[in-house]
């Protein structure tokens, strides 16, 4: 994966951190470089396995409502992009890659926004009368219902 001016990411992130070239330690430790790419490639390995089961979490249980997925999914991300940020500022690896993570968490945090569970679950679970259901039924036209009243009071 490219990083900072075109250069791969690990490079780019040693060189930054350590203020040597890769290829310096790469002659002077052999053995250290190998350790730091066998980590890297172990940590891409984390990552798309969290991918997965954050894909399975929004595929699943946030579709269905569930209120823990939300949370999980914010607090998820939140770790996974703010380490990964931190990482990229320690070593002054930033490049277009690395910016594209601040969009990344900040559509996450829109789109999470806008389903919170304080909006979409406020009043109970769905055919409970809540403001899931209002917004329901005002979305399709129909007159909402609560606790058997209209909403005008009648």
């Amino acid at each position: 994966m490219l990083g900072p001016g075109g250069a791969p990411i690990l490079p780019a992130g040693s060189e930054g951190y350590s203020g040597r070239s890769w290829h310096q330690l790469v002659a002077m430790s052999p053995q250290t470089a190998g350790y730091i790419t066998l980590v890297f490639r172990m940590y891409g390995i984390y990552i798309v396995g969290f991918g997965l089961l954050a894909v399975a979490i929004a595929a699943i249980a946030f579709r269905r409502g569930d209120r823990w997925a939300w949370w999980a999914l914010l607090m998820g991300n939140t770790v996974a992009f703010v380490s990964a940020m931190t990482y990229d500022r320690i070593v002054g690896a930033i490049g277009p890659f690395e910016w594209s993570e601040y969009l990344g968490l900040a559509v996450i945090y829109a789109s999470l926004a806008v389903t919170a569970p304080v909006l979409t679950r406020a009043g109970g679970s769905a055919g409970s009368g809540g403001a899931a259901d209002v917004r329901t039924c005002v979305a399709y036209g129909a007159p909402a219902l609560t606790a058997g009243r209209s909403r005008d009071g009648g």
